[in-house]
């Protein structure tokens, strides 16, 4: 009646079980957790996150996409900065060169927004 206790089928049983959670964990990172937080670029909405590149701590530009306008956004802890708007297919300067080009004297600046 009484049988002895088998090491190897409770070890099988023991994993089995890890390999159950561990399927299970990878799926929830795989599957529901992009759903959770909304992937970058893949908003069904007017707003699209196409880019990001951190500058410092709690500052980064932003590349943003608002109905097939692009947009670069210059983003702190307090502030948001429209920098200026991309155009599609415009040969592009360098930041370097962006930077050193001085305002003529006929130039003001327009905001994106």
């Amino acid at each position: 009646m009484n049988e002895p206790i088998s090491f190897g089928w409770l070890f099988f049983k023991t994993l089995l079980a890890m390999g159950f959670i561990i399927v299970l964990a990878l799926v929830s990172i795989r599957w529901i957790l992009p759903k959770l937080s909304g992937a970058r670029g893949r908003s069904k909405g007017r707003v699209k996150i196409l880019d990001v590149q951190p500058l410092e701590m709690r500052k980064s530009v932003y590349i943003i996409e608002i109905d097939g306008r692009q947009l670069a956004l210059g983003v702190t802890e307090h502030n948001i900065t429209p920098l200026c708007e991309l155009q599609e297919g415009a040969p592009g300067k360098s930041f370097a060169a962006v930077l050193n080009t001085k305002p003529s004297a006929e130039t003001t600046y327009q905001p994106p927004l």
